[in-house]
């Protein structure tokens, strides 16, 4: 998993135009080794606001999505209020056994086909990932964090 840092200032991702990826790799640092899968799913804000159901319906979010509808939608050109992040990780055991170059590993690209498509399946999704690597022999572990986003300004209330 690596890590990219571009000053705001140099952002070019709304004038790219050309194919050019706005991630800029020549300024991309490790933070984390032998990551198989990271799952990022905005959320809301608090249980009182989970009544009013899911914040998406699928694994993408847009800010953009009816911005020029009036009135707005709370989600219009915001960030969400929370992040849910899963991180799924193999142990280096596994992946020293399973290096053969740069390539995914035929167990790891099996387990994740079909997987994290649909939201509502996530929950099973995630442990039949385990599950299945598990069968092919492999070590791993799901990390889970529900990410507060400071930068979010809307309320649904």
């Amino acid at each position: 998993l690596f890590q990219s840092i571009k000053p705001t200032s140099q952002l070019d991702i709304y004038t790219t135009s050309s194919g050019q990826s706005w991630i800029d790799t020549a300024n991309a640092q490790p933070v984390a080794d032998n990551v198989i899968a990271l799952v990022l799913i905005p959320s809301r804000a608090s249980a009182e606001e989970a009544r009013l159901g899911p914040l998406v319906t699928e694994f993408k979010y847009d800010s953009r999505l009816n911005a020029s509808d009036r009135p707005q939608p709370v989600t219009a050109h915001q960030l969400p209020p929370f992040c849910a992040t899963y991180l799924i990780a193999i142990d280096e055991d596994s992946a020293t056994r399973l290096d053969k170059g740069s390539a995914a590993p035929t167990a790891i690209a099996q387990a994740l086909s079909e997987k994290f498509k649909d939201l509502s399946q996530l929950e099973d999704d995630l442990r039949d990932l385990i599950t299945e690597l598990r069968d092919a022999g492999v070590v791993a572990r799901v990390f889970s964090i529900r990410l507060p986003m400071r930068e979010s300004k809307w309320s649904e209330f």
